[in-house]
């Protein structure tokens, strides 16, 4: 039995995971960003505030499209789980 199939799942699940924390946070940093613009009166500022916002849309759609490319998260096998656990750590009965 290969255990790097599912060590591997894991650290798929791992970094879509990561990319979705990172999307969320990004989706915060736009809104505060906007509620600053709110209070802004230099143009000079609410214009870089703009910029701001518009490198964290592109870095939020960048990541979208890596999220993409990960694999579709399927619901995990606990039986199969549960086979690799007990064969990894149940005592070996050795023949004499």
């Amino acid at each position: 039995m290969a255990i790097t199939p599912l060590i591997s799942k894991i650290n798929i699940h791992k970094d879509a995971v990561t990319i979705d924390l990172r999307v969320i946070d990004l989706k915060s940093q736009i809104k505060h960003a906007v509620n600053k613009i709110k209070y802004l009166s230099s143009e000079t500022a609410i214009k870089c505030m703009e910029e701001d916002i518009v490198k964290l849309e592109n870095e939020i759609s960048g990541l979208m499209i890596e999220r993409e490319k990960t694999e579709e998260q399927k619901p995990t096998d606990m039986v199969k789980i549960k086979a690799y656990v007990s064969y990894y750590l149940a005592p070996r009965i050795v023949e004499k």
